[in-house]
């Protein structure tokens, strides 16, 4: 581990204790042998079946309109028999899915990139940790967290907002694009921006492209 990676995951420790312990708690999991985390896969699976039919209206009714109950769910070998949902079906019933021990406050709202002609919303509970999730997926991918990265996406919060996000990623350098403005001016920067600093790692999502005024490299 590299001195920017200790200074990253002890700032990560302080600041934000759960996120790292989380973080480690995957990395743990990875190292299962495979008939246990089969098995723990499967367990949380079926818990987060039983939470949806406690919490979610749309979800209890899905479930016993395909004969299924509650104790049903207590039993992993009965995730396969679970309906699938599309998109439309989502969209249709926003509201209803929501669970109900999420409070307004704790709702955080997450939208698809709109590549399909209209984002898709739906939303996170902002009191769980989305970091480490991501983190796991770039050390599969060869990056680690404090590395630099460029992120390409709906940032539609203030300029404060977005200041304090960046700086809170110090000593990692973070650059953030406004997919929902890419111009030339916007590209042009983010070229200059991945040859001097050649980020190992830019990820984003696709939007629709518009001519608004490029305001949206920011850097920490």
């Amino acid at each position: 581990m590299s001195a920017r990676d200790a200074v990253f995951m002890m700032k990560m420790k302080v600041a934000k204790p759960g996120v790292r312990r989380l973080y480690g708690e995957l990395l743990a999991n990875e190292k299962l042998p495979i008939q246990d985390l089969r098995a723990l896969t499967e367990a949380r699976a079926a818990d987060m079946a039983g939470y949806a039919f406690d919490n979610s209206s749309f979800y209890r009714s899905l479930y016993a309109d395909a004969g299924l109950s509650r104790d049903d769910l207590r039993d992993p070998g009965v995730l396969t028999s679970l309906p699938v949902i599309d998109r439309a079906v989502v969209k249709e019933n926003a509201a209803q899915i929501r669970s109900t021990t999420v409070k307004p406050a704790d709702a955080r709202s997450a939208l698809t990139g709109g590549s399909t002609g209209e984002p898709l919303q739906t939303w996170n509970d902002a009191r769980v940790p989305m970091l480490p999730l991501s983190w796991r997926m770039y050390g599969w991918w060869g990056t680690a967290p404090a590395d630099d990265v460029v992120h390409i996406g709906r940032w539609g919060s203030s300029r404060r907002t977005r200041l304090t996000t960046l700086l809170s990623w110090w000593p990692t350098r973070v650059t953030l694009i406004d997919a929902s403005k890419l111009d030339e001016r916007t590209i042009a920067g983010l070229v200059d921006t991945v040859n001097r600093y050649r980020p190992p790692l830019t990820r984003g999502t696709s939007a629709r492209c518009t001519r608004s005024p490029a305001t949206s490299i920011a850097r920490a």
